[in-house]
Parts: C-alpha cells; sequence; structure tokens
C-alpha cells in the first residue's frame, strides 16, 4: 500500500509539471508569434549596461533582506543556524529556482539545509511557506494601496477585486487556520500539534509578525526598484507610481502556480499592464527579457555558492 501511495503521488507529481510546463511554452508561443523579434533586439542593444548592472545589484541586495527576514522565521521556531549560513541556503535556493524544477523545488532545497540532519524537514519547510506567505500578504498590501492611491490609471475593476479577494483569502487564511484546526482535528493529529505548538509564533508572536511585515516591505520596495531601473535602463517612459501597481501585480501573477516559475505568464502580465499606458508588445517583451535576466544571473551567483558550499560541512539546523 505505501508503494502504491508513492506510485500515485509521483504520478500526480509529473501530471502537474507537465500541466505547468504545457501552460508556460505556450503563453510563450503565445507571444512570440505576435511581436517583432527584430524590434525587441534593437530595444535590448540600446540598453543601457551601467543601469543594467545597477538592477542586478539592488536584485542581489532585495534577497540578501529576504535571506534574513527568512532567518527571523526559522530562529522563532527554535533553528539557530548563523546568518551567513541561512544567505548560503537562501542563494542555494535561488540557484535550484532559476535552473531547476521553479520555485517550489528550490524551496523544498533550502529547506532539506535547513534542516540537515536533524529530522525537522517539515517544520524547516514550513519555515519556507511562511516565508512565501507573509511576502505574499505584504505584496498584496502594496498592491491595493497603490491601486487606491494611483486610481487614475484606470485600470479594469476585475484587478481591483482580484486583489481584494486575495487579499482577504490570505490574511484570512492566516488568521483563522489556528483556529479552525483544533475544531476539527483530533488532539494527536500530527497537523494539528504542528500548528498548535511548533508554529505557534507565527501565529501569536506580534513582535515577529511586525519585523516580517516591516523586511517584506522594504524587501518588495527594493524590487520595485529594480523595476524602476530597468525602465530606465530600456529608455521606456513608465512613470514611477505606475511601477507601484506594475511590479506587485506581475509578481501576484506569477506566483499563482501555474507554469514553470511564472515564465510566460510574468511575460504576458508586463505585455498587458505596459499596454495599458502605450507601451509597445515589443519594449514589453524586452523589457519581460531584461528582468528574466537579472533573475538568472542571480541564479548563477546563487549556484557559485552552491559549488562553494558542497565543500563545508552542513550543520544540523
Amino acid at each position: 500500500m505505501p508503494a502504491q501511495e508513492s506510485g500515485a503521488r509521483a504520478a500526480a507529481t509529473s501530471w502537474k509539471l507537465g500541466i505547468r510546463i504545457a501552460v508556460s511554452a505556450g503563453l510563450l508561443v503565445y507571444l512570440s508569434r505576435r511581436v517583432d523579434f527584430a524590434e525587441i533586439g534593437r530595444f535590448l542593444a540600446r540598453a543601457d549596461g551601467a543601469l543594467l548592472c545597477a538592477a542586478l545589484a539592488l536584485y542581489l541586495a532585495g534577497q540578501l533582506l529576504s535571506a534574513i527576514k527568512w532567518r527571523r522565521l526559522a530562529s522563532a521556531v527554535g533553528f539557530r543556524a548563523s546568518p551567513p549560513r541561512f544567505v548560503a541556503y537562501y542563494f542555494i535556493g535561488m540557484f535550484f529556482n532559476a535552473f531547476g524544477f521553479g520555485t517550489v523545488g528550490g524551496d523544498v532545497v533550502r529547506a532539506l539545509y535547513l534542516a540537515g540532519q536533524g529530522g525537522r524537514r517539515g517544520l524547516a519547510l514550513n519555515t519556507v511557506v511562511a516565508d512565501r506567505v507573509s511576502g505574499l500578504a505584504v505584496l498584496l498590501a502594496i498592491a491595493l494601496g497603490a491601486l487606491v492611491l494611483f486610481h487614475h490609471y484606470d485600470l479594469p475593476a476585475w484587478i481591483y477585486w482580484g486583489v481584494i479577494v486575495l487579499a482577504s483569502t490570505v490574511l484570512g487564511g492566516w488568521r483563522l487556520l489556528p483556529r479552525v484546526l483544533p475544531a476539527v482535528l483530533p488532539r494527536e493529529n500530527r497537523l494539528r500539534r504542528l500548528v498548535e505548538q511548533d508554529l505557534q509564533p507565527y501565529w501569536n508572536d506580534s513582535r515577529l509578525l511586525i519585523d516580517i511585515g516591516a523586511l517584506s516591505f522594504v524587501f518588495h520596495l527594493s524590487q520595485i526598484g529594480v523595476l524602476m531601473i530597468l525602465t530606465r535602463a530600456l529608455g521606456l517612459a513608465v512613470p514611477w507610481s505606475y511601477c507601484f501597481i506594475l511590479g506587485p501585480l506581475v509578481n501576484i501573477m506569477a506566483a499563482i502556480p501555474v507554469s514553470m516559475n511564472g515564465l510566460g505568464v510574468r511575460e504576458g502580465g508586463y505585455v498587458f499592464f505596459l499596454a495599458h499606458i502605450g507601451i509597445s508588445r515589443e519594449s514589453a517583451i524586452a523589457f519581460a527579457l531584461t528582468w528574466f535576466a537579472v533573475v538568472m544571473l542571480a541564479g548563477v551567483a546563487g549556484g557559485a555558492v552552491y559549488l562553494g558550499y558542497r565543500q563545508t560541512p552542513r550543520a544540523s539546523g
């Protein structure tokens, strides 16, 4: 029976991976048939190299900040690795995100590194989930605030309602989970013990939540800053205020697990939102390619950390 369950789980994983690859490939093919690649090449050839380097530097600085945030979450539930070790784990996860099987693969890898030989893999993975969910919650808050503050861009109503519904779901789920599970699960249930005991700081430690919220906010500001620099590097007339809408909304779309690491969805999102302010498809695709290049170069940096870290002993967490 366990072998059958394992086989069924592997088949389901393969099926989901196939769907994500198909979605990404389909979207990329659709976009490729609607743009002039020669025009995209001309845009990229005019890019300001110094600004591209500045964007990469700021992106990497944001990843360092995100690693610090993850360490704060992990320390709250008992993991005591040093800050450099957390940074190493995080950058190794970036490498697998960029060159592996998408975000989930990279998240699992950094959780395994964090758990080490200590046998707390489930708890380690939940620190990564908390990192993702808290980041998404703050991103949704930024998006909603920007949509309200800069409402003169007159985006479709479904975008406002989509952000409101998703934000309510994420924040409501975060608050309701520790209250609902004890009511529906028996006391000896492992998931109930995990939520009530191991993860209880994530619901009850107000100082932790404030710290995580502040770190997430600064991190997302850095990502919006990268977006602003890239638009200037390509000479795109994108108002700074619109970047506070564009960046969060596209990242939220890319976080929906329907494609390989957001590939295809992200590019389509840039085309849609940049077209709203008069930017051509070719320019939007050129921008998406530069963003993709920055992410991949950051992944290369993570690969260098991975190769170097393989020579050092792992901690037990």
